[in-house]
Order: structure tokens, then C-alpha cells, then sequence
């Protein structure tokens, strides 16, 4: 079976479907739109943005333009390579976006008679409003861009997911605005990575190192390790 897994490798998840797959003999390409500086990884189209910095554009007018150019230039560059994708795979599984941004790759999957996967994995689909309105609690501290997130954007992203996918993954905290039943999302785990030690710090030694403060619960950590650290534990 062939199978091409893009677009983002968020949490090391596409690197981790890759090796699964390839560990029973499945033959997988993937295709990336950004790199990431947390993995070391090769991946077989590499397609990235030619100003991916231009969200720190001050004037925002600029920025839009910028922002438009660069994302329909890297659009185009994708679609001239889909017919082939399209043909020399049966499954399809789609990490963050699909190959194109107004998802008519999807329709163009589905018509060939082929499979899609979606899997979410956070400011995909989730929403600050949806998740007040499931959880409750304090979002005040979450970064100021999940305060003004275009919630037009996470709907068209999932609608297309469930009218087109065959089997949607997901977690309950980024499901808010989900209408379709999702399977729980576990995150592929390569342990040899890992060297396991015993620790015998004294006190004990805790590392938090989020991607960002705000949302990751940064506060409720470091409160916690502050109790520990009262009890003389960290």
C-alpha cells in the first residue's frame, strides 16, 4: 500500500506514522509546508513559504499582501505536483492542512476513489470561544492570537475534514466545534529514542520548555512545582 502523509510535523506525529507504516511494510511519502527546529528528519517534498517571517510585518496592510502572494505562490507549487500524488497513492493522511489551502485537493482525492485521514492537532480546530464554553475556567492567559483567531477559518477547515475524510482523529479539548464523531487521537511514540536513567537529584530537577506560556499552562506549572519546592521535594 502507498501512502502520503503530509503537511506539518507537529509533535514528531508525521515522522511517527512514517516509521509505523514503514515497519509494516507500507511504501509512504510525505510532503512538509514548514520545517520544524525540533526534528532532524528527511521528507520527500519540502515546500515551504518563500517569507515565512512576514507575521512580523509592522504595517498589517503589507503584511496581507505579502501573506497572499507567498501562500498562492506556494499553493501553486503544490498543485502542479498533485495529479501525480493523486495517482501514485491509496491513502492519504493530513496533519494540520491539506496539500491545498481552499481544500479542493480533498474533492480531487475523494473523485479518484482514494482514502483521507485527517488528523487535528490543536489551533487546527480548536477555538477560544468553543472551549470556554466546554471546559469554563480562565483563558486570560492564553497568547492574544487564540483571542482573535478568525473562528470562519477553523470551521471551513473541519467541515472539510468531516465532509470529506474517512476517518477524522482528535482530542476532546480542540473538538469544540466538531459535529462529526472523531476516533481519540495517541500520539506515535519511538521509545529507543529514549535513554531511560534513574534520577537521583537531590532536590528533585524539573524541566518545562513550552512552545508557548499562555496556553500550555505555564502558570498552573510553575505553582505546582512552587507547592513541591515548599515541601522541600524540587
Amino acid at each position: 500500500m502507498n501512502i502520503f502523509i503530509g503537511t506539518n510535523d507537529i509533535a514528531g506525529i508525521l515522522s511517527g506514522l512514517k516509521q509505523g507504516f514503514q515497519a509494516i511494510g507500507c511504501n509512504v511519502t510525505t510532503l512538509i509546508k514548514d520545517t520544524s527546529p525540533f526534528y532532524d528528519e528527511e521528507y520527500n517534498y519540502t515546500v515551504l513559504r518563500k517569507f515565512p517571517n512576514s507575521a512580523h510585518l509592522k504595517n498589517k496592510h503589507i503584511r496581507k499582501i505579502v501573506e497572499f502572494a507567498d501562500y498562492k505562490a506556494q499553493n501553486w507549487r503544490i498543485k502542479t505536483k498533485l495529479p501525480s500524488i493523486i495517482e501514485q497513492h491509496d491513502v492519504f493522511v493530513f496533519i494540520w492542512q491539506s496539500l491545498q489551502r481552499d481544500y479542493a485537493d480533498f474533492k480531487q482525492i475523494k473523485a479518484a476513489g482514494k482514502k483521507i485521514v485527517c488528523i487535528f492537532v490543536g489551533s487546527d480546530s480548536r477555538h477560544i470561544s468553543a472551549f470556554q464554553q466546554e471546559f469554563g475556567g480562565n483563558q486570560q492567559t492564553w497568547e492574544k492570537g487564540f483571542h482573535e483567531d478568525d473562528i470562519n477559518h477553523k470551521i471551513f477547515t473541519i467541515r472539510n475534514a468531516e465532509l470529506y475524510a474517512d476517518a477524522i482523529f482528535s482530542v476532546p479539548d480542540q473538538a469544540g466545534l466538531a459535529i462529526r464523531p472523531y476516533d481519540h487521537l495517541y500520539l506515535p511514540f519511538n521509545s529507543s529514542k529514549i535513554e531511560f536513567k534513574i534520577s537521583e537529584n537531590q532536590p528533585l530537577k524539573i524541566i518545562h520548555a513550552p512552545s508557548r506560556t499562555g496556553i500550555k499552562g505555564t502558570a498552573i506549572i510553575v505553582a505546582t512545582i512552587e507547592k513541591l519546592k515548599a515541601e522541600g521535594l524540587a
